[in-house]
């Protein structure tokens, strides 16, 4: 019991930081970024609009709590539904808050902020250019579930959602941390639940489990996709719970976690599902989980065989 709340409690304080920046940073963006913006953006620059929607993550830092009903407005104001998915793919990994807390949690081992962004950037691409070559129409629903208008990160906060009433800056800022203080309420339960699990299975499992499937270089893989799906954590913390199966899980495995999760989970599935036509999300589904599959096993395959030649 005390080791797992040694557990618990390292892997919740160094998460919870990035949490909260993440979530501030995320309100800004909701409050002061027009989505017209955005779609001017992507509209302006068709034929480079995937590089724009991927590069976009890094100036707009957006975790996957909110990108859905970011990326339906982008759509519905005629930005084109192949940049709306490398943009909803990319910005929870590639932001610069995420970057950050990944290379904070794996100090020692640099490739892994590396690779995820790389991974990510990829898949989001690839994703992209699939929905460019193989899908044509309009995905979105047509009035089944709206989202509150006002509100960018997808969940019902009540009163915030429509501001806090004040004019001028001082009542955007007022908007900024009421927008950020029930994202930070509703995501952080999940980095709750997530961190709770990662040191249920590192104290309650024994060593030799965590390695039989951690060393596989398919089973891994899996293993570390269907938890990142389950746990749905926030991607401004994910890493932290990922850095918990450092010397148990391969280096694809670890990627896995770290990209998956963002780009799909058990939350952001409802609301896909509530935005989008059901063949639109099943599609995606199929697509990114095929590509980061095989990504994170080709980083397996590549890493034990530059470990076999040292």
């Amino acid at each position: 019991m005390a080791e797992f709340a040694v557990v618990f409690i390292s892997i919740f304080v160094e998460a919870l930081p990035f949490l909260l920046l993440g979530t501030l940073i995320s309100a800004v963006v909701a409050v002061f970024v027009p989505d017209d913006f955005i779609a001017r953006l992507f509209a302006s620059r068709s034929r480079s609009a995937l590089a724009v929607a991927v590069s976009a993550g890094f100036l707009l830092p957006i975790c996957e709590c909110g990108i859905v009903p970011i990326v339906r407005g982008l759509i519905r104001k005629g930005a084109p539904v192949y940049a709306g998915v490398a943009f909803l793919l990319a910005a929870p990994i590639v932001n610069p808050i995420v970057l950050a807390s990944t290379y904070y949690a794996f100090p020692d081992n640099f490739a892994i902020t590396f690779l995820r962004a790389g991974l990510g950037m990829l898949i989001a691409l690839a994703a992209g250019a699939f929905f460019r070559t193989f899908y044509a129409g309009n995905p979105l629903r047509g009035g089944i579930y709206v989202l509150p208008a006002a509100c960018a990160c997808g969940h019902h906060h009540g009163a915030s959602c429509q501001g806090s009433g004040r004019p001028g800056l001082l009542g955007k800022c007022g908007d900024v941390m009421l927008h950020a203080g029930d994202e930070l309420i509703e995501v952080g339960k999940y980095l709750v639940v997530g961190v709770f699990l990662a040191a249920l299975l590192r104290t309650v499992l024994a060593r030799e489990t965590l390695l039989a499937v951690g060393q596989g270089d398919l089973t891994s893989v899996a293993a570390m996709m269907f938890f990142g799906y389950v746990v749905s954590l926030c991607s401004e913390a994910d890493a932290f719970v990922a850095a918990a199966f450092n010397y148990y899980f391969k280096a694809g495995a670890l990627l896995a976690f770290l990209v998956y999760g963002p780009m799909l989970d058990l939350k952001n599935t409802f609301l896909l599902y509530s935005v989008f036509k059901g063949r639109f999300v099943t599609t995606l589904i199929v697509v990114v989980t095929v590509a980061v599959l095989a990504a994170a096993w080709l980083v397996n395959i590549l890493a034990g065989e530059a470990t076999a030649h040292v």
